[in-house]
């Protein structure tokens, strides 16, 4: 009788200890392993940088990570702001690189007037297909996910030709064109004649002093003058 009295305190006494360490408190809890400073946290943010990365361009997001960001709101954050300037970064260097792209962009640019209005179709024309990818990527990973990210993509566009149409006016200097400005911009005198006008755009792109991105427009304005 004692030996099982015996025998039934011990198994209740193993089966406290078992249920303090799982609650993680007491003595003989399991030290942490999470803090700033450990390699689990570190990892876990990088983690969290890299997933951030491939949210961007459609794939869902991991239990991992979401258990991180909500574990670590701060590096949460810091981590998916970083994971999601990646692709555009990359994009945006490799693009100024390819003399293709740079081309379109200037035929987008040639369609219109002012400075203002060029800087911001090219940007928005430059992250285009960056945003037309992000919503097919989603398509593809994460079809729960493809109106959001096209959604996103929209808003994103409009920042963008936002943003390049700042650029435009800080380049204008904050104000807007005078006369001699426009006449600059469409690259002769507006005061002349068509005909001159005409004249002189064909003798300047013949000449080859017309800029690449000016090309398309002067063409289009010697057909309207015709």
């Amino acid at each position: 009788m004692s030996d099982d009295l015996n025998s039934l305190i011990q198994s209740i006494g193993r089966q406290a200890d078992a249920n303090v360490l799982k609650k993680g408190t007491g003595p003989i809890a399991a030290p942490d392993r999470t803090g700033p400073n450990t390699p689990s946290y570190v990892a876990g943010f990088l983690k969290s940088t890299l997933g951030a990365a491939a949210e961007t361009m459609g794939a869902p997001t991991t239990l991992a990570n979401e258990q991180f960001r909500a574990e670590n709101p701060t590096a949460g954050v810091v981590s998916q702001l970083a994971g999601a300037a990646v692709p555009y970064v990359g994009y945006a260097a490799a693009t100024h690189k390819l003399p293709p792209m740079q081309k379109a962009l200037d035929s987008v640019a040639g369609q219109f007037e002012t400075p203002l209005m060029q800087s911001a179709a090219k940007n928005a024309a430059r992250f285009a297909p960056l945003e037309a990818a992000r919503v097919a990527g989603a398509a593809v990973m994460n079809p729960d996910a493809v109106g959001e990210t096209a959604g996103s993509a929209a808003i994103n566009l409009g920042v963008e030709a936002a943003l390049g149409a700042l650029g435009g006016l800080l380049t204008a200097g904050g104000k807007s064109l005078s006369a001699a400005d426009k006449a600059r911009a469409d690259l002769t005198d507006l005061k002349q004649s068509p005909q001159f006008q005409i004249a002189d755009l064909k003798e300047k792109l013949s000449g080859g002093s017309i800029t690449p991105e000016d090309t398309y427009k002067v063409s289009n304005k010697i057909k309207a003058l015709e």
